[in-house]
């Protein structure tokens, strides 16, 4: 691959990079005899509901603020869940509407698309950085297909958030390296935008330990020589559009800090999912002792390169001077230990000092998976220790005493290697996972083993070739980056390619549209149900919770309501689907005393959509109208276009004072 492509190689290579994840997880993309393979965990159950709801107002021409069929109503625009602000859920819509809907598949598609403008970013970044192209191809084939990546599509949201990352890094570059100060300032802001509106907040608050250590390294000597001004101009845009998304961040905050154990004042919830010493050893060495809450194997011939690298002292002539100094190597070893050691939760002192001082750091939780930060460090140490190792193949040392080095420098590491796997094969060092979620991948957990093995032999073997005939030829060189691919997906494939699968499914015959507005109007006459459930795709709303998760007022409602179940059902409309409630008041001490104080009111809705309820109502005598859906700060309420103020029922529900008679009452929810 010559560092002057010609302008086929141009397009090529970037459309090869792109479309490898495709290839790589097909089994999830495309179709074999009829059948498909599903995402298991968290992806039907949670993320594609939303998307599903979602795209079928958009497609309407109605963007969702508000839930109303979960929880007994639930914020939807500001839901992480649901990405409701996300820009690609626009050409998402269209597809929507043109299709006839989508189903479960095109949403597997839609995840894989996250993987590949992931490699593609990765790619252009570190062409930007000055890598040259045979490293920068095997990296960007590599990183974004390993356990990271491949794990996360059970979350889409987080995937897409991830995926913006390298493109972010790469507008900073461009911007510090070039006077294009405008072109790349607005990159990096539109990135940011899509990093934030992805709808994976943990990812967003992640990225702060990536952007600004990056943005630190423009200063140091000899990295980029373009003055420390221009560096704060790329940090300043990145803040630009940080502040563009701030109302949207705000209101998640503020409805995050109305569910349960998610105001940061718990830190039990926080170091939940742990990961500690073992699982960073095991994400580098031996998956099946580390959780995959936070793992990121990239293979063992990728980890032996960047070993070689890190302690091969001599200059690589095909790397910017920077990238072979012993600062640069201490740098970067140094930002991996960092993000490693906060990922060790509650055995971390670091972690504990973050948890009482930075702000928003105590809601999060399941911190190994902040290893997303390190997967651009791992893409650029892989992308230069090739050509290390590539430049040492073309010129190899010319004495005995060097020869012994170097072997030693690939031997010594494989042997560590080995013996950390062979340490952590035991089945007592396991992760629980494992057992649970990823052995039907991979039943033979020894594999690792033998690949590494494999991996070392074949790097061995090449480095011995080359002492006989140096490597000139082009042709050469393009078969030992194809070998370190094949080596690493042969590595990685058969778990990456599994984790977290569901089984295969039948792939849908045809796409369907939702209809999320016949289902809100049908709502009223639909008794409710009440499960363990999110957002259900019918006319039966769910009051149901999940009790981390949804408004606390309302779990802790539904917790006293137990006592009386048979009040609480009629409240509830789990017995006929009815939302209105008229009542002389609505301070009272119990489900029951209140229906003692209902009235013989009637009331017609006029409009509903979920966000807005319109109904005109008639009551015998003054009291309360009452709306069984949950109230936030952003519910507003008119009575005959009259503001009024909402009042509470139980310290969750909406309610309204009324006089005798007929009224229009009107419920809408607004983001400002």
């Amino acid at each position: 691959m010559s560092e002057t492509p010609s302008r086929l190689q141009r397009y090529s290579i970037p459309l090869l990079v792109a479309l490898w994840p495709f290839a790589y997880f097909s089994d999830f993309v495309f179709p074999k005899n009829g059948a498909i393979r599903a995402v298991g965990n968290d992806f039907e159950y949670l993320y594609f509901r939303y998307k599903y709801y979602l795209l079928d107002e958009l497609s309407r021409l109605h963007l969702p603020l508000w839930s109303p069929s979960e929880a007994a109503g639930f914020p939807f625009l500001v839901n992480p869940f649901a990405q409701a602000l996300y820009p690609l859920n626009v050409p998402f819509a269209a597809f929507y509407r043109l299709a006839g809907g989508i189903h479960f598949a095109d949403y597997q598609a839609y995840a894989v698309l996250g993987i590949s403008i992931y490699a593609l970013g990765t790619y252009h970044w570190l062409r930007a950085l000055g890598l040259p192209l045979a490293g920068t191809v095997v990296s960007s084939l590599v990183v974004p297909v390993s356990f990271r990546l491949a794990e996360l599509l059970r979350f889409p949201n987080a995937i897409h958030a991830a995926s913006w990352m390298p493109w972010i890094l790469w507008a900073i570059t461009r911007l510090v390296k070039t006077k294009r100060t405008i072109r790349y300032g607005a990159a990096v802001s539109g990135f940011v935008i899509l990093l934030v509106t992805a709808g994976y907040p943990y990812f967003a608050f992640y990225s702060i330990f990536l952007f600004v250590p990056y943005g630190l390294l423009f200063w140091l000597p000899g990295f980029v020589d373009s003055g420390k001004a221009r560096t704060l101009r790329a940090l300043a845009f990145g803040v630009l559009g940080c502040i563009f998304t701030s109302p949207y961040l705000i209101k998640m905050r503020q409805m995050l800090a109305a569910t349960t154990d998610r105001q940061g004042k718990s830190y039990a919830y926080s170091t939940g999912y742990p990961f500690f010493g073992q699982d960073t050893l095991g994400s580098l060495v031996y998956p099946p002792a580390a959780s995959p809450e936070g793992w990121y194997y990239f293979g063992i011939a990728g980890l032996l390169l960047i070993l070689y690298f890190l302690v091969w002292p001599r200059r690589v002539r095909a790397l910017p001077p920077f990238f072979s100094t012993w600062t640069f190597k201490l740098v970067m070893l140094g930002w991996f230990a960092l993000i490693s050691e906060i990922t060790h939760g509650d055995r971390s002192r670091l972690f504990r000092f973050l948890w009482t001082r930075m702000p928003g750091f105590a809601s999060l939780r399941a911190w190994g998976r902040m290893n997303i930060i390190l997967l651009p460090l791992i893409a650029w140490l892989l992308a230069a220790a090739y050509e290390a190792f590539a430049e040492r193949l073309t010129e190899p040392p010319k004495s005995r005493t060097r020869t012994g080095v170097e072997i030693l420098a690939i031997v010594v590491p494989y042997l560590g290697i080995l013996m950390l796997q062979s340490a952590l094969g035991d089945g007592n060092h396991f992760h629980p996972y494992w057992n649970v979620y990823v052995q039907i991948a991979h039943p033979v957990a020894g594999a690792f083993l033998i690949n590494g093995l494999y991996a070392f032999a074949a790097l061995l073997l090449v480095w011995l070739s080359s002492r006989f005939q140096p490597w000139q030829s082009p042709w050469a060189h393009a078969g030992l980056a194809a070998l370190v691919v094949v080596l690493s997906i042969r590595d990685i494939k058969p778990v990456g390619n599994f984790a977290w699968c569901g089984g295969t499914a039948r792939y849908p015959s045809s796409r369907k549209e939702l209809d999320v507005a016949k289902k809100n109007r049908e709502s009223f006459s639909v008794p409710r149900t009440e499960v363990h459930d999110s957002l259900p795709l019918t006319a039966s709303f769910n009051v149901g919770v999940v009790p981390n998760w949804d408004f606390e007022r309302y779990v802790t409602f539904l917790r006293r309501a137990e006592r009386e179940p048979e009040a609480k059902q009629r409240l509830l409309g789990i017995a006929d689907g009815r939302k209105i409630f008229f009542s002389r008041s609505i301070d009272r001490p119990s489900i029951r005393s209140y229906l003692e104080t209902e009235l013989e009111g009637t009331y017609r809705v006029v409009q509903y959509d979920g966000d807005r309820l319109v109904v005109d109502v008639e009551s015998p005598e003054s009291g309360f109208v009452s709306f069984i859906d949950n109230w936030d700060a952003n519910w507003r309420a008119s009575v005959d276009g009259q503001p009024t103020r909402i009042e509470l029922l139980f310290g969750t529900f909406k309610s309204v004072p009324i006089d005798a008679g007929r009224h229009r009452v009107v419920f809408a929810y607004r983001f400002w």
